[in-house]
């Protein structure tokens, strides 16, 4: 596809939609409003039964950019993803969500980042979540640099998928989305792509996300849950060479979710984990002296924090921990004093 002067656009951005009505057409206009003009955005509806098709045919004839395709069956997000990035033609790929909101410079800042940075080939931004009113709840600020993102990458997602553009060509060397996985999908495209480029989300809120039950996360979150887990423990087996238990796995999720393990002995294997990717990380995920620096920072202040939960049933695992943390980097402890003083601060 290319725009109405057969020129091949900057961007592609790709949008699935099914049944989505409701906020569709405020989804639509968020794109099409924004300050930077020189796209084309691609809407895979997967056999929609309620108004989309009509939504979709009014935007079409009123902006040569929207460009709707329709699936006969309905196949799901991914593959409704996978064909609209086989359709795309921008050097970038943009994604967006039919239910949620981009900010009116979302593209301009991002296309400038990239720009500038032409090793990151993937780039996300913090999210303002709105209830399905619009109104506003809390903002999601993910990690920012490459080393911060790549190391919370074997704990959770920290991309807002709709907010994420992409390098085309680095996408199309990961064969784009899994069509196996059918929930979580962006999660694994992370980690794929996490071994070919680097990654960063720009501090600032580029989208208003909207938390809602209907929406497809909202239909699935369990399962999606489950399977991100299980991805992240695959990963870190595979990085360890060995098979990590997934009650481990689950205590480095719970680290970063705010869900404990109180146990010396899983509280031991947890920390000894942490170690473990610390020490592999670096060559697999190819990361810089910087990278390094800001992952043992991380890492040194989870044991911070594992420290301090072993310090009630085991003193002198507490303190074996918080040596540790210390050894591995020297300011750790004031990171991990400022976050807990900030959150009661809060």
């Amino acid at each position: 596809m290319t725009t109405q002067d057969n020129r091949i656009p900057s961007i592609s951005v790709i949008m699935p939609v099914y049944n989505g009505e409701r906020f569709l057409s405020e989804a639509i206009e968020s794109i099409l409003n924004q300050s930077f003009t020189d796209f084309e955005l691609i809407i895979v509806d997967d056999a929609s039964t309620d108004r989309t098709p009509e939504i979709l045919s009014h935007y079409q004839q009123s902006d040569s950019r929207l460009h709707a395709v329709r699936q006969q069956v309905n196949q799901g997000v991914t593959a409704a993803l996978n064909r609209a990035c086989a359709l795309a033609q921008g050097c970038f790929i943009a994604r967006m969500d039919a239910d949620d909101v981009s900010m009116p410079d979302r593209f301009e800042r991002q296309l400038t980042f990239m720009e500038q940075h032409p090793q990151v080939g993937v780039l996300g931004s913090w999210i303002q979540c709105i209830d399905q009113e619009g109104r506003p709840k809390q903002i999601v600020r993910y990690p920012v640099k490459s080393g911060q993102i790549k190391w919370a990458l074997l704990f959770y997602s920290p991309f807002a998928h709709p907010t994420v553009i992409m390098r085309r060509d680095v996408l199309k060397q990961v064969c784009f989305y899994n069509p196996k996985i059918v929930r979580s999908q962006d999660y694994d495209l992370w980690l794929r792509l996490s071994r070919l480029t680097r990654m960063a989300n720009l501090p600032r809120v580029l989208c208003m996300y909207r938390e809602w039950n209907q929406s497809i996360t909202g239909q699935h979150l369990s399962r999606q849950k489950a399977i991100t887990q299980q991805l992240a423990q695959k990963t870190i087996s595979d990085l360890l060479k060995r098979q990590v238990p997934g009650d481990y796995v689950e205590s480095l999720q719970g680290l970063s979710a705010e869900r404990y393990p109180f146990e010396p002995e899983q509280i031991r294997g947890t920390a000894q984990l942490i170690q473990d990717l610390l020490q592999v990380c670096p060559a697999a995920f190819q990361l810089t002296s910087q990278d390094i620096r800001d992952i043992q920072l991380l890492g040194a202040t989870k044991l911070w924090l594992l420290g301090a939960l072993a310090l009630r049933k085991s003193p002198l695992t507490a303190l074996s921990l918080m040596h540790s943390a210390t050894r591995l980097h020297p300011l750790s402890a004031l990171y991990f004093f400022g976050k807990v003083l900030g959150k009661v601060g809060r």
